[in-house]
């Protein structure tokens, strides 16, 4: 029983590290996920000639309002 527990000793150890995004990051990723639900948001109390002069329908307005708060713009 002892040579098994001394050969298990034997094996190199390798260490693993785990990269934990910095807390500025997700902070960041927080600020950005509330200002585009306060947009959406805004998109549904705007009246029509308000869309209309940021160029895009009521039924665009309402489909981008529905968007999931994880769905969030490309750029």
């Amino acid at each position: 029983m002892q040579s098994q527990i001394n050969s298990i000793s034997n094996y190199p150890v390798r260490s693993v590290s785990i990269r934990m995004p910095h807390p500025m990051r997700w902070f960041s990723v927080a600020v950005q996920v509330l200002g585009v639900l306060r947009q959406r948001r805004q998109l549904t109390t705007m009246s029509n000639s308000q869309l209309t002069d940021i160029g895009i329908t009521r039924e665009q307005a309402m489909i981008e309002a529905a968007r999931p708060f994880w769905d969030l713009p490309a750029n």
